[in-house]
């Protein structure tokens, strides 16, 4: 029993932390298998350059999985919320200039563990529930016909719950911890089409969120509130799309995650993060293959490594698949994403893609 009240207070500490790397675990905004302008948008604004009307973007994500906790036993999650990945409109502005407004939750995560026994009679529990919720104002525009610059002006909001429960006839613990954090994300987008056969696409971004921390706990009188400042790690990516005949499209990109230039403040202290370690680097490769122009089959892999020096060691590989049918205007996309084949240490995870298009 001590022990677990030990872990509890520690958890109350004055120390704040991220917890997950949710830049690079669940971002669904991959170039494989996004395949509507919109949809790119947010990885790179310039996506936005290929509309020529009043356009229109929606997709969702259904995430589930296993864990496996300290005790070496798996439990089932899954997502708690059904919520929409991406909302949102783009459409032309004069001859060179395309505007965007989207509404886009780049992270989602939740989680509630079931009673784990520690010792007789007595088991703990937790939950925890992360959400970031992005606003992005997008303006693209075309220098050239074939060069492209677009800026994202993203405004961040995060919301962040967790709550722990140590279950006994003698001592009941509730914890709780609660956070809401408000920021910015600009990202610059580049486009440069080399022929109708080679494009380049190059975006970075880089931001922060700033609010407050309350952290409770009844039984110990705990009640404390932290202001809270967090550096979010610089992006960049660079992905090439080619053409290699009208129906078959090989799609290509290497992104980089500056993890450790990721700093955390509370209360205007600079405090160390428990989860930093190397920078992370993504590689995606895959393709599309056109069906009598209306149906589309797409491939992909997706690997993440933390060092080029050290690539065998490579931390997870998602296989993607999926499917587009195009009705004209009308573009509806599904894919499906999985790591088990690869995992080290995450969580084995399902992803399920739904998106839909009128441009």
């Amino acid at each position: 029993m001590y022990y677990i009240v030990i872990l509890l207070l520690i958890s109350l500490e004055k120390v704040s932390d991220p917890d997950i790397q949710y830049y690079y675990i669940n971002d669904f905004a991959n170039p494989i298998i996004a395949s509507g302008n919109i949809e790119n948008a947010c990885w790179n604004p310039t996506a936005i350059n290929g509309v020529e009307s009043l356009s229109f973007a929606g997709s969702a994500v259904y995430t589930n999985g296993n864990f496996i906790t300290i005790l070496g036993e798996d439990y089932k999650y899954k997502t708690s919320e059904f919520l929409p990945e991406l909302l949102g409109v783009a459409f032309p502005l004069k001859e060179k200039f395309s505007l965007g407004l989207l509404f886009s939750v780049p992270y989602k995560d939740s989680y509630n563990s079931p009673w784990l026994p520690v010792m007789p009679e007595d088991s703990v529990s937790s939950s925890l529930k992360l959400r970031f919720y992005a606003f992005n104002p997008i303006i693209s525009y075309k220098i050239k016909e074939n060069l492209s610059v677009g800026l994202n002006f993203a405004i961040l909001a995060k919301k962040y719950d967790v709550y722990s429960y140590y279950n006994t006839p003698d001592d009941p613990i509730y914890a709780e911890r609660h956070g809401l954090y408000f920021g910015i994300e600009p990202n610059l987008g580049i486009q440069y089409k080399l022929n109708e056969v080679f494009r380049i696409d190059a975006a970075i971004k880089k931001g922060f969120v700033q609010g407050k921390e309350n952290w409770t706990n009844k039984e110990y009188s705990i009640d404390e509130e932290y202001s809270i400042k967090e550096i979010l790690p610089l992006i960049a990516s660079l992905g090439t799309q080619i053409n290699i005949t009208p129906q078959l499209t090989i799609n290509n990109a290497a992104e980089f995650f500056h993890w450790k230039g990721e700093s955390f403040y509370v209360d205007g202290e600079k405090e160390e993060a428990s989860h930093h370690g190397e920078n992370v680097f993504r590689i995606n490769m895959g393709g599309e293959y056109k069906i009598k122009s209306k149906y589309a089959l797409r491939l992909g892999i997706s690997d993440f490594f933390s060092s080029f020096s050290n690539i065998i060691g490579r931390d997870q590989i998602f296989l993607m698949g999926g499917i587009g049918v195009d009705f004209g205007k009308l573009k509806v996309n599904f894919a499906v994403s999985n790591n088990s084949l690869i995992s080290n240490g995450y969580e084995e995870t399902n992803n399920f893609h739904l998106s839909i298009a009128y441009q």
